[in-house]
């Protein structure tokens, strides 16, 4: 009989304990997700690809892509500019710019054979005089840096541009020394691309 009790006496309990969890679940007030989803910027932008060069990079739908003749540019194996208005004028330090404009330009050249940016630098003739020759060789390859392109951490030359309105890139992958310049008319439209310009630098992928 007091075998009995004690068995009814578990079933009540645990009959009792499954009513409240029960209870419980079903009272929770379910989690909404008021935070408005992150769009992607990039959703419609472009890519634009040279199997030759070995090289893609995705850009603004409105923006404008210029393929250079590779004759204007002494020993380039192509030129990409890819501007943000029809006629841009943002080359040199003086002379007339376009305030607005903006240019992202992707250049390739050969090598002879594949080296690092180093080996790239040491091969240069920046002058006939070898004293400053090797004085500008030495100050290029103190500057040179490890930044992620392409998706790995690469050697990176940074360039000499003026940095209130242009970025430059130089590095080198198997036989080809790429070179992407970015740059605008003037500091304030520099400032105002320069979302654009990273994430176009962000896209850039080499493709051989």
């Amino acid at each position: 009989m007091q075998k009995t009790l004690i068995i009814m006496l578990i079933v009540v309990i645990v009959a009792l304990s499954g009513i409240l969890i029960w209870q419980n679940l079903g009272s929770k007030t379910p989690v909404v997700n008021n935070q408005p989803p992150i769009s992607d910027e990039t959703a419609d932008w472009k890519t634009y690809t040279d199997e030759n060069s070995g090289f893609s990079i995705s850009y603004p739908k409105n923006w404008i892509v210029e393929e250079v003749p590779v004759a204007a540019i002494g020993g380039a194996k192509s030129v990409l500019i890819v501007k943000n208005l029809s006629v841009v004028d943002v080359v040199g330090n003086s002379g007339p710019k376009t305030k607005e404009g903006s240019t992202f330009e992707v250049r390739t050249f050969d090598m002879p054979k594949a080296q690092t940016i180093q080996e790239q630098i040491n091969s240069y003739n920046f002058s006939q005089d070898l004293k400053i020759d090797q004085n500008l060789k030495q100050e290029r390859l103190s500057q040179v840096v490890t930044k992620n392109i392409a998706g790995e951490n690469r050697d990176v030359w940074p360039g000499s541009g003026l940095s209130n309105w242009q970025d430059v890139f130089e590095f080198t992958s198997g036989k080809i020394d790429y070179q992407i310049t970015y740059m605008s008319g003037s500091p304030e439209q520099f400032q105002k691309d320069m979302s654009t310009f990273q994430k176009m630098l962000n896209s850039f992928q080499l493709t051989q």
